[in-house]
């Protein structure tokens, strides 16, 4: 079956002279889906939202557009005063396709947990879209590296510990981004998002600055513009008092990376983003967990 790339200004296209042919959902041809009726710029979809794995099965073949996202990462835990690295956002799929009369399944990748101390983050699991003629995978996100570890490589890679390299990107049918590397001293990386990036962490002066979360993107698949797919924080061993200073989740849906004894934040629910680092092991504080993403098939009406 042969695999699609990302899709760019998605568009209707057509068809010949008779016009246009829309899919048409089969009777009892939705297997958990939330299906709704939407406008975006003035044309009309039907749209299928998965927060679970499911399927849709067509009676009318047609072009249909996607949106799929792996799982998030989860960040990873501290090592003593070395902090985790941020989780890797899923891999971003965006693109059109031509669907048959035949069923198509949707798997929903769940998010990679956040690790307790000295552990590196889980990574996110594959979401997936096959059917007759389509085949489309976006990867999971990479755990954050522990303290004292690399980030994990995924859809985008996990940000590092304190000592180590970003993961990288392993994104094949969309788009993603390495983690950011650890500053060397009590500060980690942030995990890496579908529109950039993580960020390394850095040590200027009494100033320990945590790597940000790589960007997310901007979808209005839904017909509302919302970011998805952003990188979660690194954590910072010090205080904000003496100077520490943690990472920001990538585009307000990764998760924030812990700072001393503040805990860090999961991914955004439903944007498949990485969760954020923990700044400092004890304390019962664990990496944060990464997100698993809502997957969307859309079609004109």
């Amino acid at each position: 079956m042969a695999r699609l790339g990302l899709g760019v200004g998605l568009t209707r296209r057509g068809g010949g002279g008779g016009g246009p042919v829309f899919p048409v959902l089969a009777e009892d041809g939705n297997e958990n889906a939330t299906v709704t009726n939407i406008t975006d710029d003035g044309v009309n979809y039907t749209l299928a939202a998965f927060a679970v794995t499911g399927s849709l099965t067509f009676s009318t073949g047609g072009e249909v557009e996607v949106q799929i996202i792996g799982g998030g990462g989860g960040g990873g835990g501290a090592s003593g005063g070395q902090p985790g690295g941020g989780g890797g956002a899923g891999e971003f799929v965006k693109t059109t396709a031509t669907v048959t009369a035949s069923q198509y399944n949707i798997v929903v990748g769940p998010f990679g947990a956040g690790s307790a101390s000295n552990s590196d983050g889980a990574s996110g699991s594959n979401s997936t879209l096959i059917g007759s003629g389509v085949s489309l995978t976006a990867t999971g996100g990479g755990g954050g590296g522990r303290g004292n570890g690399a980030g994990l490589n995924g859809g985008s890679g996990g940000g590092s510990g304190e000592r180590g390299d970003g993961g990288s990107s392993t994104a094949s049918d969309g788009v993603g981004f390495s983690g950011g590397g650890g500053g060397n001293y009590e500060t980690s990386g942030g995990g890496g998002g579908a529109g950039g990036v993580g960020q390394a962490g850095a040590v200027g002066g009494d100033t320990k600055v945590a790597g940000g979360g790589g960007l997310g993107i901007a979808s209005a698949i839904t017909g509302t513009s919302a970011f998805y797919a952003g990188g979660g924080g690194g954590g910072s061993f010090n205080s904000a008092a003496i100077g520490g200073v943690n990472g920001d989740g990538g585009s307000g849906v990764g998760g924030d990376g812990g700072i001393y004894t503040t805990a860090p934040t999961a991914g955004a629910v439903g944007t498949g983003s990485g969760g954020g680092g923990s700044g400092r092991q004890g304390d019962a504080i664990s990496g944060a967990s990464g997100s698993t993403a809502i997957q969307y098939v859309r079609w004109r009406r």
